[in-house]
């Protein structure tokens, strides 16, 4: 359209529409032991600020943290039960993560699906990294599949050809987290300046207190180290139980009794219980011996129960009266007994 200007003349004053088109960097990020994948408003953690930018900590003095992420195990456990921890050459070795007897296939790594960008030029590169805390990347592995058979070179940028529509990885966390969401992975479009940005958990679980040797129950219970026991353990320690080898049933029989509490990290790790359930199961291993006629006693041989023909997953007790319910506590405990 043309339109007047002040000096008597003319010009035209027709608008146009620019679209600019943005390629689409997306990572999906799963949570481990074969989760689902994390809500893409949420796969970022962040330090949550005050009004005047500093980062808020609880009573503990722990850092509240904003978003989620993904949460796994630190892959420090023995799931094949090869007998070996489940991060090291040697159990790479001896049958990746593929299950041993008595074990489990490997649960614990994230799944990490990167999908080829919207917008994408035949022959320009991504790249992938994944680092721990302060910027090392020793503490995790990327593989090329669930078993950890192969390990993938992510030191490189890589393209994709023109059949390939997203590529997948599985992340092996070996560190515990210090805090919420210190592992940090990125995904980016080198020759766009795209980058998509998630970030992940490594759970574990720490034997901090343990009462084995003669003591009573009253006395137990005023102890700071378990002024915090809860569910099915406290219920024991009412009775009352006493630790160690006593007469617990009233001059029918001697009882052992072991009292524990496990702290679970990274602190604050019980303000996610609707993702990460903890609860504890058992295996036995018994060890026997054998008395002859004439008052020998010879050693048996120590035998692991095998896993149950139905695991033990977290939380599915289902009761509060469990030895292990009803979860974690504020400083992240949890509490059993044998």
């Amino acid at each position: 359209m043309l339109e007047s200007c002040e000096d008597g003349s003319t010009r035209d004053s027709t608008t146009a529409t620019v679209t600019i088109n943005v390629p689409e960097v997306d990572m999906i990020i799963h949570h481990g032991q074969f989760g689902s994948a994390v809500d893409k408003t949420k796969e970022e953690v962040k330090n949550k600020l005050d009004a005047n930018g500093v980062p808020e900590e609880d009573a503990q003095g722990n850092k509240i943290k904003l978003g989620e992420g993904a949460f796994t195990v630190a892959n420090l456990n023995d799931t094949d039960n090869d007998g070996h921890a489940d991060y090291t050459y040697e159990d790479h070795e001896a049958n990746a993560g593929h299950a041993a007897a008595d074990g489990r296939d490997e649960t614990d790594l994230i799944k990490v699906i990167l999908k080829k960008p919207s917008i994408y030029v035949a022959g320009s590169t991504l790249t992938f990294e994944v680092s721990y805390g302060n910027g090392s990347s020793d503490s995790a592995k990327v593989w090329k599949d669930k078993f950890r058979e192969e390990e993938a070179d992510v030191s490189e940028s890589f393209s994709f050809p023109e059949s390939e529509t997203e590529r997948v990885y599985w992340v092996e966390l070996i560190s515990p987290s210090a805090e919420i969401g210190d592992y940090h992975f990125s995904y980016s479009y080198d020759d766009s300046g795209f980058t998509d940005y998630a970030n992940a958990t490594a759970v574990w679980a720490s034997l901090t207190a343990v009462e084995h040797n003669n003591r009573p129950a009253a006395e137990i219970l005023t102890d700071p180290k378990w002024t915090e026991v809860t569910g099915g353990t406290k219920a024991k320690l009412e009775v009352p139980f006493n630790a160690g080898l006593m007469d617990q049933n009233l001059g029918l029989g001697l009882e052992n009794v072991i009292y524990f509490r496990y702290t679970v990290t990274p602190p604050r790790i019980h303000a996610y219980e609707d993702i990460v359930k903890v609860d504890i199961g058992r295996r036995k291993q018994v060890k026997s011996w054998v008395t002859d006629d004439a008052g020998n006693v010879a050693p048996g041989a120590m035998t692991n129960d095998p896993w149950p023909l139905e695991p033990e997953f977290a939380n599915d007790d289902g009761l509060e009266t469990d030895e292990s319910g009803p979860g974690l506590t504020d400083s992240d405990y949890i509490f059993g007994y044998g």
